[in-house]
């Protein structure tokens, strides 16, 4: 039977034949469903190649923030030696009390800082975790889909069902099959 409906294209044996289960016996050519099969083929691999742009960028985000933690990470680290190092001198009257209050309150905000950024990185990897998973879940779903387009587009090919000497084929160039027709 024709899967794909459409006029016949190709012929590949002739009545009287022997051949085995899976020989091409002719092609049927409908411009509509190859034009919807395109159109198919197409959104889905935009589809795909948006939701690989996405994870590369979300890549990236993630990238920055880790650079961006460093740098907090070393100004924290910057402030608690200062502070420390100011800690001993105020303690031993070298450096002016105004001095030590201001290295102590840089300490404890690079400390503050530090902690709220970190937290929310934190919350922000988690979710980026999540979205990665979706895409690449969408992703293998698509391809799935796509893997599943093309072979429809065998469709287009008859087969044989069966081995065995093939007989009463005679389709004629141009004449055309329903969908389901034998």
């Amino acid at each position: 039977n024709v899967i794909q409906g459409g006029s016949v294209a190709e012929i590949f044996v002739e009545s009287g034949q022997m051949i085995t289960e899976g020989t091409p016996l002719l092609k049927v050519y409908n411009p509509n469903a190859e034009l919807n099969y395109l159109t198919q083929e197409t959104a889905i691999v935009e589809q795909i190649n948006n939701l690989r742009n996405i994870r590369v960028s979300i890549k990236n985000q993630q990238l920055m923030l880790d650079q961006q933690l460093l740098s907090i990470d070393n100004d924290f680290r910057n402030a608690e030696r200062q502070f420390k190092l100011d800690t001993k001198l105020y303690n031993k009257d070298v450096i002016a009390k105004n001095d030590f209050l201001k290295s102590k309150q840089e300490y404890n905000f690079q400390k503050e800082r530090s902690g709220v950024i970190k937290k929310n990185v934190a919350a922000e990897k988690e979710n980026r975790d999540i979205q990665l998973e979706r895409i690449n879940v969408s992703i293998t779903n698509m391809q799935k889909s796509l893997e599943l387009l093309r072979k429809n587009k065998e469709n287009f090919t008859v087969k044989a069902p069966v081995s065995g000497l093939l007989s009463s084929f005679n389709p004629i160039l141009g004449e055309n099959y329903n969908q389901g027709q034998p």
